[in-house]
């Protein structure tokens, strides 16, 4: 069995509520009573802790445990993911990593593992893609840190994971080259190459990697009247190729014993191909109707970012972050009928031209006051723009041409102090006061082309501004039991396309948006105990938390139909449970479990409604189940990746309905040749992902009109599946 080494006291080296009434909100409010509690707050935690600090010497900042790196080298591992993935902590933190959506900018969030107490900085090379491409070899050691502590470069949600790696690594190449295919669509090749070398002052690696994923989906709606009787029977299926092409090149310079530079660029080109078939059978007046669309995507990325940082003395360090993307896209759909003699009439273009920027740099100060408190300060500052062009064409008897134009600017500026103190040696406070203020502009044009031309323009230039707390205490009972206790205020990040109209293809239109559009603001409290097992190298958590809600973004009635808005008054709470362990007490030593569950109920005075009920979109439970085995026979390991999410409601202007969905399910089979070289058998939707949706249409707002029919899709996924070789030298 693996020892596991404690590290509790290691300090990184140049780490630098009654319900009120739901509202349509359509202002920017920051609600100023919430402002003057959180500084209450917080100055208040600063008095205490620093009372407190007069009778600690205790220099302890973590719960932390620490894995060697050589000591899972008898697993032959081939990247940093595949030494994650036998820790049972680390690998709960990559199966949550899966399931997290990207934001603009760095922010004090951000991903839960670390190189070298560092967090990655690029997007297209984001975290995913660094875990892979590190050599196993060059890791020398890796923590597991539960709870708060001082100087790292995002803030804890529980767990962070922080890999160290060696100062010297040798030489190496990492290879893969295989196959990937789903159902009944053509096999392509995919592979990656990476080359990487270097000393202890400069390090360096540059790679090549092609992906191509396919996916077959099939859907099977029903349409029955509202005397159950079925009028209309539609089949559907989609072959789409997605397929990108990167280089990448990364530097790592030692400028001097105090001063690092990282440098990362990338350039990336995408591709998307597909095609769906349409087959709509009306059963009332006996005819069918065959209908094709074609979607011809592309797209072209690059990427330059990088971390500066620079150690001033023993107790001031200071860190540059900086990020500069830029995607160019080119899309074009359309959609003909297709006639019995095989010959295909036009029936409408949809050709899109967008390009979206990113430009972020952050500083950072810290300072150590004494050996148990540490304040860091900082500033962030964050430009965005999207530039979209959409087009929606018609060959009609009397000429169709629509064309919007919207250029879409965000600008974003954010000041943050952090301070963190051990008050004992069981108890560390880590406190936080972030001021955020943004400004977006939305210039659009519109041009319409038809029996005569009209043509509009709007401009809107909105600002906000939200001051936002976070407490974060950990306390340690013993080795083995930790309580923390969590209060954050969070506030989405609005997404730039919300204000670009969406093709609704069932209803062969462009979707109106919501220039008042607001990000959505959370107060979140949490409060977590967790037991851990140093038998198995794993341990079992329990979290119950509450968020108040403020301009929960949902679905609205707008001018015309419905889309994104804001609504006050939203409340949820629930628990989680979260649980990993090695299988030591059965006697199965390489078999790895990972488990987690979440419960929850919402409600909202709903915008259709005026009813309180469930925010809608949003599950009621979820869980995951994850068992890695290793060494079933010399060589030979498996692991599986089980899911399911609850049902949940939704509506638009003209609907309601239900959301179903099975248990989904992936897998994958190694084989060790070697040391170097490894084959593996992976599959993913092997229960091919089905939904199902229930839906009753009106003939109006679905609040004040006549229902006109039921509607019932069944949608899947076909199994993907690939294999792949891969290895080093």
């Amino acid at each position: 069995m693996i020892q596991r080494k404690k590290a509790s006291h290691v300090r990184p080296v140049n780490k630098p509520i009654s319900l009120s009434k739901a509202k349509l909100k359509t202002g920017i409010e920051t609600p100023s009573s919430h402002r003057l509690f959180a500084w209450c707050l917080h100055c208040s935690l600063l008095a205490v802790s620093s009372a407190a600090i007069a009778n600690s010497d205790d220099t302890s900042n973590a719960n932390i445990d620490r894995y060697q790196g050589a000591d899972y080298m008898h697993y032959k591992p081939r990247t940093l993911y595949d030494m994650l993935e036998k820790i049972p902590g680390a690998n709960s933190v990559l199966v949550a990593m899966r399931g997290a959506q990207q934001s603009r900018g760095f922010g004090s969030a951000g991903d839960q593992i670390l190189i070298n107490s560092k967090r990655v900085v690029g997007k297209e090379n984001d975290l995913s893609k660094e875990l892979n491409n590190i050599k196993a070899q060059d890791v020398d050691y890796i923590e597991l840190i539960r709870g708060t502590k001082s100087g790292l470069d995002v803030q804890s949600k529980g767990l962070i994971v922080n890999v160290v790696l060696k100062k010297n690594i040798d030489s190496s190449t990492l290879y893969s080259l295989g196959l990937i295919k789903s159902s009944d669509m053509d096999a392509k090749p995919r592979g990656s190459l990476f080359y990487s070398s270097g000393d202890e002052a400069f390090k360096y690696r540059v790679g090549f990697e092609y992906i191509a994923n396919p996916s077959h989906i099939s859907w099977d709606d029903q349409y029955m009247s509202p005397q159950n009787i079925e009028t209309d029977h539609y089949f559907r299926e989609r072959r789409n190729w997605y397929q990108d092409a990167e280089l990448s090149l990364k530097l790592d310079f030692t400028l001097s014993p105090t001063t690092q530079l990282q440098l990362n660029t990338s350039y990336k080109k995408i591709f998307v191909d597909a095609d769906i078939s349409d087959t709509h059978i009306d059963l009332a007046n006996r005819t069918q109707r065959k209908e094709l669309v074609t979607y011809d995507w592309h797209r072209d990325a690059w990427e330059i970012s990088g971390d500066l940082s620079h150690r001033i003395d023993n107790n001031d360090d200071i860190k540059v972050l900086f990020i500069s993307n830029r995607q160019d896209s080119d899309d074009f759909i359309w959609r003909e009928q297709l006639h019995d003699n095989l010959q295909t009439s036009l029936m409408y273009r949809l050709p899109r031209l967008y390009t979206s920027s990113e430009n972020v740099l952050r500083t950072t100060w810290k300072h150590r006051l004494d050996k148990t408190q540490l304040i860091d300060l900082g500033a962030e500052l964050a430009i965005n723009q999207h530039q979209d062009d959409i087009q929606f064409i018609k060959p009609v008897e009397t000429l169709y041409h629509s064309t919007e134009t919207n250029d879409i600017k965000e600008n974003r500026y954010e000041a943050f102090v952090n301070y963190n103190v051990s008050v004992s040696s069981q108890l560390n406070v880590l406190s936080s006061l972030i001021y955020e203020y943004s400004t977006l502009d939305v210039d659009t044009r519109y041009q319409l082309l038809s029996e005569s031309t009209s043509h509009a323009q709007s401009q809107t230039s909105r600002s906000f501004s939200y001051l936002k707390p976070r407490l974060n205490v950990r306390y340690d009972w013993d080795d083995t039991l930790q309580s923390r206790f969590n209060y954050e205020r969070t506030v989405s990040q609005l997404n730039l396309n919300d204000f670009v109209p969406e093709f609704n293809r069932d209803e062969s239109r462009l979707e109106q948006t919501n220039p008042n559009l607001k990000p959505e603001v959370r107060d979140e409290l949490s409060f977590t105990v967790e037991k851990k097992w140093h038998k198995s190298d794993g341990s079992v958590s329990v979290t119950p938390y509450y968020h108040k809600i403020t301009d929960l973004i949902t679905e609205i009635p707008l001018v015309e139909y419905s889309g994104d808005g804001n609504v006050d008054g939203a409340k949820e709470h629930g628990v989680k449970f979260e649980s990993n362990a090695r299988l030591v007490a059965f006697g199965l030593d390489n078999t790895l479990v990972s488990a987690s569950y979440t419960w929850r109920k919402s409600n909202v005075e709903h915008p259709f409604q005026n009813k309180e009920m469930a925010i809608e979109r949003l599950s009621e439970d979820e869980w995951n189940f994850k068992l890695n085995q290793n060494d079933i026979l010399p060589g030979l390991s498996f692991s599986l990746t089980l899911a399911k999410k609850g049902p949940y409601a939704f509506s638009r202007f003209y609907y309601v309905g239900i959301h179903q969905s099975d248990m989904t399910a992936e897998a994958f089979i190694d084989y060790q040749f070697s040391n170097s070289m490894k084959l593996r058998l992976s599959g993913n939707q092997l229960l091919k992902r089905k939904t199902n949706y229930q839906r009753t249409r009106f003939d109006g707002i679905y609040t004040d009109s006549q229902m006109t029919r039921y509607e019932h899709r069944q949608y899947q996924r076909e199994p993907r599946v690939s294999l792949i070789l891969s290895g080093s030298f």
